[in-house]
């Protein structure tokens, strides 16, 4: 109960507070965003949490903030700040083959102070980042408003909780229609101008395209020991009349990507909108072209080392390669034994959200409360293999459960690696089941229900029998009464105070009074039934 009231507080709150983050992490740099407090300030990286000796100082403004820091040591810890009372870290990656821990999830409302955000920072072993997968908050911004998304940013770092995850390890964030535009914004959204400018000023990411400042998209490429991290944009360049979500400049790029998949031993493709998809431009299924032409580069260009992890439906869903092959070259579309494009992906969402099932089928299945406040998010852990002996242990957990909800892992054969046969026998996809609430809840959802139901009941009694006002006019007799607490006139229709003699203003009152009691006691008891109704699935 008291969690439900904060994160109810944490959406009302308008506090603001200095951005910071880190982003962008090699095995011998990173990039950071330190906003100051004041318009200045003289930003310190150390290996020490104290600061002091500093490796490396940068005097920032309150207009420009992100830095690079370079010349670090690979698989090293690190602190920066400006100044000792209030310390961040990271750990660079790793030149070498080793064990690699990576959280991710998406889609949290704007500046929740949800609990999972520090379970996430507390994990042990640390992930080395969070992938942010998108809907970092839900302000919808539909208008090209930099001050809005400003105020955006300042939100979300706003939240204790997720400022503690931040303060833990490098943020890789890419965004979604929430965070970019409005609901199932696309390329034309009114808000890309600003959602780009606040982009570029506020997150310490690294483009694949830095030249052009993000204008053909703003996705990136990463190495983690020895792991490709692959981050598309899939909303600033979608086209649904061109059958594109990536754009032409990007689509190149990844295509490329992918033919370089032997220089690595894991390719980790991130999709801020899910693979498989009903729901038609807000997932691939609307771009379907698009995806059968990447699913067969898979195919033809032999890819054997490729994991997705995907956002925005607010589920926990596994699936094995079974569903994911999309080309016509391979998989139960041509019988081609030869050529596999089927690949496992996760789905991990919300953040803090109710839950949502958009895609489908999964072989793993998939987990969240419909009419629910979710709190889950995703573990990948790969192994110290390399491309052709690795396993990948993916893992979704919600809210302090220390057991999985669903768990897969998959390791590298000598044949085809990571990559399945796809069993899919049509383009046509199903949604995933998931349940309206915890079962542990039903019973007080029931209850509510059922009160609200004989309070109807209740009423309709009250109001035949001359006991209370029927419905509409139940408020008028609130307004009356307290009209005439006032000595002012009631706009009631029935009654006009200025005209009525002084007996028959105080029998009128006195009947007021009685309706007005009678209403109020069904409404204290109506809001204890749309409490019992409500609390339980915040």
């Amino acid at each position: 109960m008291a969690h439900t009231i904060l994160l109810l507080f944490s959406q009302l709150s308008l506090v603001s507070s200095a951005v910071r983050w880190s982003g962008s992490l090699g095995p011998t740099s990173v990039r950071i965003a330190a906003e100051p407090a004041s318009s200045t300030g003289l930003l310190l990286v150390s290996q020490h949490a104290s600061l002091s000796p500093p490796l490396a100082s940068f005097q920032v403004t309150s207009d420009k903030f992100v830095v690079e820091v370079s010349n670090l040591t690979s698989d090293s810890l690190y602190f920066y700040g400006f100044d000792a009372s209030d310390v961040a870290s990271f750990r660079t990656s790793s030149l070498e083959h080793k064990p690699l821990r990576i959280a991710f999830a998406s889609c949290a409302w704007t500046g929740s102070r949800s609990k999972i955000f520090s379970r996430i920072a507390q994990l042990n072993p640390p992930p080395l980042v969070f992938i942010q997968a998108g809907d970092l908050h839900y302000q919808n911004i539909a208008e090209d408003s930099l001050a809005r998304f400003e105020d955006a940013y300042h939100k979300v770092h706003s939240s204790p909780t997720q400022r503690e995850l931040f303060s833990k390890m490098p943020i890789i964030y890419i965004w979604d229609d929430h965070d970019f535009g409005g609901n199932n914004a696309i390329g034309t959204s009114k808000s890309k101008p600003a959602a780009l400018a606040a982009y570029r000023k506020f997150v310490p990411a690294k483009l694949a395209e830095e030249a052009d400042g993000g204008a053909a998209g703003i996705f990136q490429a990463y190495s983690l020991n020895g792991v490709r991290v692959l981050v598309m944009d899939l909303r600033s360049q979608s086209t649904p009349a061109h059958g594109s979500t990536l754009g032409l400049q990007q689509r190149q790029w990844l295509l490329q990507q992918l033919a370089s998949w032997r220089d690595y031993r894991l390719l980790l493709l991130v999709s801020s909108k899910p693979w498989l998809g009903v729901q038609g431009q807000d997932d691939w299924s609307g771009y379907a072209e698009e995806r059968q032409l990447i699913s067969d580069a898979i195919a033809e260009l032999g890819v054997r080392n490729l994991v997705m992890v995907a956002g925005d439906a607010h589920m926990l869903a596994a699936d094995d390669g079974s569903n994911t092959d999309f080309s016509t070259l391979s998989g139960a579309a041509r019988g081609n034994a030869s050529l596999r494009a089927g690949f496992p992906i996760f789905q991990a969402a919300p953040l803090s959200q109710l839950g949502s099932s958009k895609s489908g089928p999964y072989s793993h299945g998939c987990f969240a409360y419909r009419y629910f406040v979710n709190h889950q998010f995703g573990v990948m852990d790969v192994d110290g293999g390399d491309a052709s002996s690795l396993c990948v242990r993916l893992r979704g957990y919600r809210d302090d459960k220390e057991a999985a909800e669903i768990e897969m892992k998959v390791c590298a054969d000598s044949e085809h690696g990571l990559m399945k046969k796809g069993t899919r026998t049509s383009l046509s996809a199903s949604q995933c089941s998931i349940p309206l609430a915890p079962p542990e809840l039903v019973g007080t959802l029931l209850a509510g229900i059922i009160l609200e139901g004989l309070l109807l009941l209740l009423q309709l009694f009250l109001c035949f029998t001359g006991r209370m006002n029927c419905c509409w006019e139940c408020f008028a007799s609130l307004q009356s009464l307290l009209l005439l607490f006032r000595r002012a006139p009631t706009s009631h229709p029935e009654v006009n105070f200025n005209e009525l003699e002084d007996v028959q203003v105080e029998e009128k009152a006195t009947q007021r009074r009685q309706q007005a009691k009678m209403c109020a006691l069904v409404f204290l008891v109506q809001l204890a039934a749309v409490i019992l109704i409500v609390v339980p699935v915040m």
